[in-house]
């Protein structure tokens, strides 16, 4: 009689590696000499839930900003090229409260005067971004500090300098 051969799947999502945002990446659970298999029973069975192409979390009770942190960080690490997070997706990997924002897409810039789309899960916007490094020159937005006003909702130095910035910036983009 011939052994019979069990399938071992993992019951729990300890054996799946994980990078340290808690992200578990397909690449890496098959490095790690897992299968195909073993990577699409644990979403079917939601132990783990998929929050981009090839990245998922061990499922939880989370908030819509901690699903949105998770959605975007994924979105920033498995990009083909390099853009920033940023709008509403920038507040909620920084742990900023805003008053009803919308989680539906998360928010990147390009870097590029061209490149953006928008899909169902994302929006990338155009914009060229300064050398943060470059010395000698601020950005006009850099002294943009979060505070607490008098009713509780967060402020922002500079904020009319920032605004009055990106409207020259668009009027001389737009001559081009």
């Amino acid at each position: 009689m011939a052994p019979i051969r069990a399938v071992l799947r993992p019951t729990s999502m300890a054996p799946f590696p994980t990078d340290r945002h808690g992200l578990i990446h397909r690449a890496a659970v098959l490095a790690a000499q897992f299968s195909d298999d073993d990577y699409r029973h644990s979403l079917r069975q939601k132990e783990t839930v998929s929050i981009a192409r090839g990245v998922c979390v061990p499922a939880a009770t989370r908030t819509p900003s901690e699903w949105h942190r998770l959605k975007a960080i994924a979105a920033a690490v498995t990009s083909e090229v390099t853009p920033v997070v940023s709008h509403q997706s920038a507040a909620t990997v920084r742990g900023l409260e805003m008053l009803k924002p919308n989680l539906r897409r998360v928010h990147m810039t390009t870097g590029n005067p061209d490149g953006g789309y928008r899909t169902a899960t994302q929006h990338r916007h155009v914009g060229i971004l300064d050398d943060p490094h470059r010395r000698g020159r601020r950005h006009p937005c850099h002294v943009g500090r979060a505070h607490r006003g008098r009713r509780g909702v967060h402020e922002f130095h500079g904020f009319r300098r920032c605004a009055r910035y990106f409207r020259l910036r668009d009027t001389q983009r737009s001559r081009w």
